[in-house]
């Protein structure tokens, strides 16, 4: 059996038991594609990026949250680990971020900002993007154990920071 979307068709070897606690992360995570948001994690071997001779490589790729650029904050990189909700980049692509909750720096040298963190419901600013080129910047958010990210701990609480590309294939 499977799951059939309007051009999409998820495998059944893609759902766990709906008594596993991860399987409604599968889900999210294939319904991500169905709305245009990419895998974050890597796919394969990278020479130069990943050590074949590391206990976690496997051909495929590292196994989580190894193989995610954004560790364990997104479940669009890495279904079931203690981030689930979604990074505020992919937010403000599907339109569940609003223009005015983000911040947008160019050439600036230094400022004192407050964002709000991303898994509050609110119409705070939630994510700051510097501007780096036309495609490229650097977003910071806030991620708290809150909404879906209920299960990160203290040490993984705070600010994360990553690189947006948009002239990336997705």
């Amino acid at each position: 059996q499977s799951v059939m979307g309007a051009d999409y068709k998820l495998p059944s070897t893609q759902i766990r038991s709906v008594d596993s606690p991860t399987s409604w992360v599968n889900i999210t995570h294939e319904i991500g594609h169905e709305y245009g948001l990419p895998d974050q994690y890597l796919a394969g071997y990278i020479p130069g990026l990943v050590d074949a001779t590391d206990p976690n490589f496997n051909p495929r790729g590292l196994r989580p949250p190894q193989n995610s650029p954004l560790g364990i904050y997104d479940h669009m990189g890495n279904p079931g680990t203690a981030g689930q909700e979604s990074i505020g980049w992919s937010r403000w692509l599907l339109g569940w971020l609003d223009d005015e909750q983000i911040i947008c720096l160019t050439d600036q040298n230094s400022a004192t900002l407050k964002i709000s963190p991303i898994e509050k419901v609110s119409n705070d600013q939630k994510l700051i993007i510097l501007y780096e080129t036309a495609t490229t910047g650097i977003a910071i958010e806030l991620r708290q154990p809150l909404g879906q990210d209920w299960r990160l701990t203290s040490e993984q609480s705070g600010v994360l920071i990553y690189r947006i590309n948009t002239s990336l294939p997705t």
